[in-house]
């Protein structure tokens, strides 16, 4: 009785593999909506060998990747929800203003 395969969908940040080829993987984390799981490395090239290939980046690597990746996220949402967060400032105190809730109102005599 022989082993049946498996498939699994993985995620290949070079695009050094190739079809075919034997690899070994990590379950990490998820990079798409079916996509759970990275190369760490190729055991058995098929067709071209290794040494012509992008280099296969370690789970560290693309861990820093990521992290690099979330955090420019976040400072992107930081900077464009402090513009909008300015901007919902300054109407609310125009409206204070004109309904006689802000400092400086009209005096009638």
């Amino acid at each position: 009785s022989f082993a049946s395969p498996i498939h699994h969908l993985v995620s290949d940040p070079a695009s050094s593999l190739a079809v075919g080829d034997v690899i070994t993987l990590s379950a990490g984390f998820r990079t798409s909506k079916t996509v759970r799981h990275v190369v760490t490395g190729i055991l058995a090239p098929f067709g071209t060998p290794i040494e012509s290939r992008p280099r296969v980046k370690s789970l560290v690597e693309i861990l820093r990747e990521r992290e690099e990746r979330r955090r420019e996220k976040r400072e992107r949402r930081r900077e464009s929800r402090g513009e909008a967060e300015e901007f919902v400032g300054k109407r609310r105190k125009r409206r204070e203003l004109l309904d006689g809730k802000g400092g400086t109102e009209l005096v009638r005599a």
